[in-house]
């Protein structure tokens, strides 16, 4: 090297220097992509899961609201308005439940939406018998029912959404240690070199 023109020793310098970069670019690049994999599993799914599964407890709570109210109050401004916001909410709901099967990807978690699906439909055909007896004026039965059916079936109905809900935020949770990880080793690449 001591034997070339200065301007060779710099064109092969600046070459090197080119190389460097271009692997320090290329490292930069792979850990960016994964970093941006995990954020995107984040906010692509996990926060969206857990969003609907919020919507559907908020929902189940809602149509439990309306349900005792029903069989507590008798004017006709509640009997209405109790009943149009628990059609509301099964409609929302239902919308909801259509979302998380889209979302769902793990084998443990569609045994738990299926679990849920079954909650769901005793705690919806509960709640069908239960307004039935509303309906003809079986006042008391229905309160039976609303008792030893009803909310048994709203309970487990919300057990079910709790297991998924906390499964979810353990996944959100190791999937952000994941790019926080992603995000650490980038920056110890970048620096360290």
């Amino acid at each position: 090297m001591d034997r070339l023109k200065i301007s060779t020793r710099l064109t092969f310098s600046f070459m090197a220097m080119m190389a460097l970069i271009l692997v320090l670019g290329t490292v930069a690049l792979w850990g960016s992509s994964t970093q941006r994999s995990v954020l995107t599993d984040i906010t692509q799914r996990q926060i969206p899961i857990i969003r609907i599964l919020n919507t559907i407890t908020d929902g189940a709570n809602e149509q439990a609201i309306q349900f005792r109210n029903l069989a507590i109050f008798s004017t006709e401004k509640i009997q209405t308005s109790a009943r149009a916001m628990i059609q509301k909410t099964r409609t929302e709901v239902a919308a909801e439940m259509d979302l998380l099967q889209q979302h769902i990807q793990s084998a443990q978690g569609k045994s738990l939406l299926e679990n849920l699906k079954l909650r769901r439909a005793a705690f919806l055909k509960s709640g069908d018998e239960f307004l039935g007896l509303i309906d003809r004026g079986q006042r008391e039965e229905a309160l039976a029912l609303l008792e030893t059916q009803l909310r048994p079936h709203q309970l487990e109905y919300q057990r079910v959404i709790r297991e998924l809900l906390d499964r979810q935020t353990q996944n959100a949770e190791v999937a952000s240690e994941k790019a926080e990880s992603a995000a650490d080793n980038l920056f110890k690449e970048e620096i360290g070199r």
